[in-house]
């Protein structure tokens, strides 16, 4: 389990391109509850959990049912494994009612019957659960993709319980150390952004108040000078743009800005102000195709072919388009059910 923070300080967090290497990265965990409700952010991999510095998306768990919420179109578990409870969150089946669907030749009173078959859940039933973890108002919550209702096997039940502790000693516990090559590049990495990341701070800062910008805007908010004195160096004002150049590359490729294709070159739309209007404009499509009758929420990719077909965002990148809607998640105004289908909360 986690050890106190005075033990975790001089953790190594790796760069977002190098977390893969990391096989807890790609695997379900075998976590206790305690610890999946403790996981906080990744500090460079935005989606990503740590514990100790291992990156961590899923998790695998198996507890009794405490408490069981049926909604309209999903259910809420809380699950206990005896260290805490947590929230889990199990969609129900997609009905499909065209001529394909089998039920189309059944009598009316079995289809209806059909159509209204869900899971059962009862209090006090053993499951096993793998899913995707998620904060929803700063709390940790699993979205499942995979479950087992009841447990009937206690095989099952013993092997888990005996295989948690040692993956914990042998695996979670043990921090993650990259080769020597990796984290020679490492360190290159973080020389570089080292050096940017004063300019990127005072940039940081400005862009959080404005909403679309070029490099005179900038420049009348007299933000050439606050650079100079960011680098602590009295450099010459075409190195400081050459810099800043570099910084807005930098944010662009994050996603923290995007380019405008309505506002002609070298202009930019910063996704750091929360009335951004690239977050505003994929609200208003994800509450559109929901309420054109889309009870499951809009799709990925019906959200990029729109915003592709407005004049502003025709080159819109993936980058920009998935950071934006890790805000509007964070910030509860659209809720992610499946890998890439939303909808507004």
């Amino acid at each position: 389990m986690i050890n106190s923070e005075s033990e975790d300080t001089d953790l190594v967090f790796y760069d977002e391109n190098l977390c893969g290497l990391d096989p807890l990265f790609h695997v379900h965990c075998k976590l206790f509850i305690v610890d999946v409700l403790n996981l906080s952010p990744y500090p460079t991999l935005p989606g990503a959990y740590c514990y100790k510095n291992h990156p961590i998306f899923k998790v695998d768990i198996m507890g009794i049912i405490a408490s069981c919420q049926e909604k309209q179109k999903n259910f809420i578990l809380g699950v206990d494994d005896g260290t805490g409870i947590i929230s889990c969150c199990v969609w129900k089946e997609k009905v499909e009612t065209g001529d394909n669907d089998f039920r189309s030749f059944l009598p009316e009173s079995l289809r209806l019957k059909t159509h209204t078959l869900h899971p059962e859940f009862s209090l006090g039933e053993m499951v096993h659960i793998r899913g995707k973890i998620k904060s929803y108002k700063g709390v940790n919550e699993i979205m499942i993709n995979y479950i087992t209702a009841p447990v009937s096997s206690v095989s099952a039940e013993l092997t888990h319980m005996l295989q948690s502790p040692y993956l914990y000693k042998t695996v979670y516990d043990q921090t993650l150390v990259l080769a020597s090559e990796v984290q020679k590049l490492q360190l290159e990495a973080n020389e570089i952004r080292t050096g940017l990341k004063p300019l990127e701070n005072v940039m940081r800062e400005l862009l959080a108040k404005i909403t679309v910008f070029n490099i005179e805007t900038i420049k009348e908010h007299d933000i050439m000078h606050r650079i100079q004195d960011s680098l602590g160096v009295h450099e010459s004002l075409e190195y400081v743009e050459s810099m800043l150049n570099k910084v807005l590359k930098q944010m662009e490729h994050q996603g923290l800005i995007c380019s405008r294709s309505d506002l002609g070159n070298s202009t930019y739309e910063s996704l750091l102000n929360p009335k951004a209007d690239l977050k505003l404009l994929i609200m208003d499509i994800i509450k559109k195709e929901v309420y054109n009758g889309n009870e499951y929420g809009c799709s990925l990719m019906t959200l990029r072919s729109s915003l592709e077909k407005t004049s502003q965002y025709t080159d819109i990148s993936d980058v920009a388009v998935n950071w934006c809607l890790d805000q509007l998640e964070t910030s509860s105004s659209i809720i992610k059910i499946t890998n890439t289908c939303f909808m507004p909360s």
